[in-house]
């Protein structure tokens, strides 16, 4: 097996689970190399004899090419579910993915499997994923590298009167040019009033002088992403419009220059928020301070999400500040958590850039 298969399975004994049953792709990819995109393309099943990859009939060629070669494939028929193909498996105890798997998929799990007791197996995954590998860390490097580059001609491109739009085709079509797998996400475009939504989609709106304009994109190398955020503003910033985006630089900032190993998740958003806080915005942050790419890691001020936090950790550090009528503003770096401390992977700058609106 390779380092995360046996990492995965180590927690396993230690808990007494049996066996591990991935329906996320992400996670069927980390365990087994397969890049499929949907649930129903296969599964990676890990036990105590190694990892296989249960594969739908459509997906053979994909997966022999695809696949590590120390993992086994096993075809399963034309629509049958994973129950059919695990029935009989001795099975006590199964950790399935509860942030993931359906109810109708659960069932059907326990109608071939009627002895074994499924549990919640979502943390002991993403405690292995947490932690990146040197090699990971290169890929994810690569990633924010081309979401840099992405960055860098976009400026170039926003005027008034392109749309929403046309910025998010423009975002896809630099993605492929500049060889990412593909995008990490579908891109946020969001402008004017409409900026105060955080995860707003692109519209037909056109830019406006006066527009406050938040980009939000990420890449994915080799299973590896990144995840980006920028606000610039459409012609001369407001008073008002300065007062938001500096309140959120200074805070991004803080958390850059303060995120230590050993601190929890919550003291680390507790860095950025009182900031805003502090400045009269309080109200208007809401969400966590950033997140873990595909490890469940959330940089929140809620308890239940508190999590300590460990050098060799990838997150992001993303403040907003988002007020209803007049638009918000997000900055968002993709960081690597070292002993010293946080090391953004981007070299995009975050002064506030005002586009000539003429």
């Amino acid at each position: 097996m390779h380092e995360p298969a046996t990492k995965l399975a180590a927690l396993l004994a230690a808990e007494g689970i049996d066996a591990f049953i991935t329906y996320k792709p992400a996670n069927t990819r980390y365990l087994t190399g397969f890049r499929g995109l949907f649930r129903s393309d296969g599964h990676a099943v890990l036990d105590k004899t190694g990892v296989r990859f249960y594969a739908s009939s459509m997906n053979g060629e994909q997966a022999r090419a695809q696949v590590s070669a120390d993992c086994p494939i096993i075809m399963l028929a034309y629509k049958a579910s994973l129950g059919t193909a695990l029935a009989g498996q001795p099975y006590g105890t199964v950790a399935v993915e509860e942030g993931f798997l359906t109810v109708a998929e659960l069932d059907d799990l326990k109608q071939y499997l009627p002895g074994t007791r499924f549990v919640y197996g979502d943390g002991l995954m993403n405690g292995v994923r947490r932690i990146k590998t040197p090699a990971q860390i290169e890929k994810h490097r690569a990633a924010c590298a081309i979401t840099d580059a992405i960055w860098e001609a976009l400026l170039a491109h926003i005027t008034v009167g392109i749309t929403e739009g046309d910025i998010e085709d423009f975002i896809l079509r630099k993605t492929k040019e500049l060889g990412a797998e593909g995008p990490f996400f579908s891109p946020i475009v969001v402008s004017g009033t409409r900026s105060s939504q955080p995860h707003g989609q692109p519209t037909g709106k056109a830019l406006e002088v006066g527009d406050f304009v938040t980009v939000d994109m990420g890449v994915v190398v080799d299973g590896c992403a990144s995840d980006f955020t920028r606000t610039v503003v459409i012609g001369t910033a407001t008073a008002k419009q300065r007062d938001i985006y500096e309140t959120v630089r200074r805070a991004q900032q803080a958390a850059v220059d303060n995120i230590r190993p050993g601190m929890t998740s919550r003291q680390a958003d507790a860095i950025a928020r009182q900031i805003i806080e502090n400045a009269g915005y309080g109200a208007y942050f809401i969400h966590s301070l950033g997140h873990g790419l595909d490890d469940g890691l959330r940089m929140s001020q809620l308890p239940e999400h508190e999590a300590l936090l460990e050098a060799g950790m990838i997150f992001t550090l993303e403040p907003g500040i988002y007020i209803e009528g007049l638009g918000g503003v997000r900055i968002e770096d993709t960081v690597l958590l070292t002993q010293s401390g946080c090391v953004p992977f981007y070299r995009s700058g975050k002064a506030l850039i005002e586009i000539d609106g003429n």
